[in-house]
């Protein structure tokens, strides 16, 4: 009888969990890298703000345009 639980399904949760690991990593230094920024800069962030809203809408007309065709 074989188990369920074999050498391949413990390798697939061991990278499962490096991966998630990974990406928890990635993402808490960046949370620490924004709030450690000492000069806060209303006007740069409005620009990004803005840059972001228009490569969304891009983003979405060319979704759209690809949907409709």
């Amino acid at each position: 009888m074989s188990s369920w639980w074999n050498k391949t399904s413990a390798s697939n949760f061991t990278r499962g969990l490096t991966s998630i690991t990974g990406q928890l990593s990635s993402n808490l230094k960046d949370i620490l890298t924004e709030a450690s920024e000492e000069n806060y800069d209303p006007t740069a962030e409005l620009t990004r703000a803005r840059q972001q809203i228009e490569d969304l809408d891009l983003r979405k007309q060319a979704l759209m345009e690809e949907v409709l065709m």
